[in-house]
């Protein structure tokens, strides 16, 4: 770890008391791919919106919904690459690795960036769209996970 940094021991059972509180709204950008990780380790994320979703369900037409083109698109900020942060190639560190402040302040501007669309794309939905997000495509988030952990069985016969 780098210098400063909480032991997993340490921060994962705080984690997961947030994380699997349903009282408290998660916003999340791409939560598939934090839920598949933090379910490794025994966190199952409870109550959230993912800003990701939320911009498919707007927009489901061939269209980028990753965080850098959407804050690009709906809030005119273009965010730091992530491979300014952790390098690139041969110079690529995992981010436990990454200088605390440096880590800091990437990880800070992601989740500013990802409120910050929630409150402009969240309001999409009530145009009609909010029993697609909130029966269709939110509550497939947990499945597809799992799907994506453990595999599908394909009949080759059908």
């Amino acid at each position: 770890l780098a210098d400063n940094q909480i032991p997993m021991r340490d921060a994962l059972p705080r984690l997961k008391a947030l994380l699997e509180d349903e009282s408290v709204l998660k916003v999340a950008q791409n939560l598939k791919y934090d839920y598949l990780l933090l379910k490794r380790y025994g966190i199952e994320t409870r109550s959230f919106d993912d800003t990701m979703l939320i911009s498919y369900v707007l927009e489901p037409a061939p269209a980028r919904h990753g965080m850098d083109p959407l804050s690009e698109k709906f809030l005119g900020h273009t965010p730091i690459p992530y491979k300014d942060v952790a390098g690139s190639g041969k110079a690529n560190v995992t981010f436990d690795l990454v200088d605390i402040d440096r880590a800091t302040h990437y990880a800070a501007e992601d989740a500013d960036v990802t409120l910050r669309l929630w409150l402009v794309l969240k309001p999409g939905c009530a145009r009609g769209l909010t029993s697609v997000y909130e029966r269709l495509e939110r509550p497939l988030l947990p499945v597809l996970a799992r799907m994506e952990a453990r595999g599908i069985t394909v009949d080759r016969q059908i």
